[in-house]
């Protein structure tokens, strides 16, 4: 499947998965010191984990989007 946006929502998409990303951070009191490696299955942190994951491959693609 392919979705294509303009410039405009892939900045309104990004911004939204880093305000979902911090404010779950905040809401799981993750620091900057939280260990995040080798979590539990079923830990609640291993989302906030994947949401960084997805928020780089957007910024890589976005990135990409530019260079091209």
């Amino acid at each position: 499947m392919q979705v294509t946006l303009d410039a405009d929502r892939e900045a309104r998409l990004l911004s939204a998965v880093n305000d979902i990303r911090l404010a779950l951070g905040a809401a799981l009191g993750i620091t900057a010191d939280s260990e995040l490696d080798d979590l539990p299955p079923g830990d609640p942190r291993a989302l906030f984990n994947w949401l960084g994951a997805f928020e780089e491959a957007l910024v890589e693609l976005l990135l990409d989007g530019i260079a091209e």
